[in-house]
């Protein structure tokens, strides 16, 4: 949820470069749009998380567009795919003002948005490319799912995740519930979940949740890597990937009882007075 930036604004922003910049060498094939941006350069995708403004908070129109872009890499000659993000955060879950405009109809808001989520997460999974995060700033709520559905993670110093969901109201989704204790283990995710505590870069690191802290701009790390995985045998990388995979029907089962109970949480009495609340703090702060 887009929640954290504004809670702590001492966090130093770091630069990044838009992915804009990459996409003027005369070898890319490029498309731009205002939410999701991509491009291809030689044997490497790059898809990018447009919404600075707004610490790349998920609507609908950005996640049509994610789930566009990422069709595109899949049915591309890119052999691995980067995914990053512009602006001070990676991306801060579902924007908390989309979800007060739309309360008369919560219930089917919810069930699209956090269904687009889950499409996302299980898109990041089944495409054959190796998918290659850099993430900076804050990862709060469904942001997380992009982390969970890539296969590297790579993380600025000023990285940090945090759930947010027992502060609003809301249950957890992108994975939270049911992937990350996967990943970190069903103790420490629900303590870091049940006392909304963040998880700075390193215990993200220590953790198992990403692989290391760069020096400088992650996505220039994330670059060089992915173009060293792409001199390797393509069908040897998807082959590595789809078996690394597990089960991904348990993974979409998993999403779809996260889904249904974010449903339920989001319908709870007084559940609309406590949003309002919030997004009042959090427009004034």
């Amino acid at each position: 949820m887009y929640v954290a930036v504004q809670r702590h604004k001492s966090l130093t922003a770091r630069k990044t470069r838009p992915i804009v910049q990459n996409m003027n060498h005369s070898s890319h094939q490029a498309d731009t749009r205002d939410l999701v941006r991509f491009g291809i350069r030689d044997d490497v995708a790059f898809v990018e998380l447009h919404r600075p403004g707004k610490h790349n908070a998920l609507v609908p129109e950005l996640l049509e567009d994610f789930l566009t872009r990422i069709g595109q890499v899949r049915d591309s000659d890119a052999k691995v795919l980067v995914l990053q993000a512009a602006g001070r955060s990676f991306c801060t879950g579902g924007d908390m003002r989309g979800f007060l405009d739309n309360w008369a109809r919560i219930a089917d808001y919810s069930h699209g948005l956090v269904g687009q989520l889950n499409e996302a997460v299980m898109a990041l999974r089944e495409i054959p490319q190796p998918v290659i995060t850099a993430v900076q700033g804050w990862v709060t709520g469904g942001g997380l799912g992009f982390v969970l559905g890539s296969d590297v993670v790579l993380l600025a110093d000023n990285a940090r995740f945090a759930p947010f969901y027992v502060d609003v109201g809301y249950s957890p989704d992108g994975g939270w519930g049911r992937l990350l204790q996967r990943v970190i283990g069903p103790r420490a995710a629900a303590e870091i979940q049940l006392r909304n505590r963040v998880m700075p870069a390193e215990e993200a690191v220590r953790r198992g949740l990403a692989n290391e802290i760069v020096d400088g701009d992650p996505r220039a790390t994330a670059e060089r890597l992915a173009r060293e995985i792409s001199r390797k045998v393509p069908h040897s990388l998807y082959s590595t990937k789809r078996l690394m995979d597990g089960d991904r029907a348990a993974w979409r089962a998993d999403l779809e009882a996260e889904r249904q109970a974010f449903l339920e949480c989001v319908q709870m009495p007084g559940m609309r007075e406590r949003v309002a609340e919030f997004v009042k703090a959090l427009e004034g702060a």
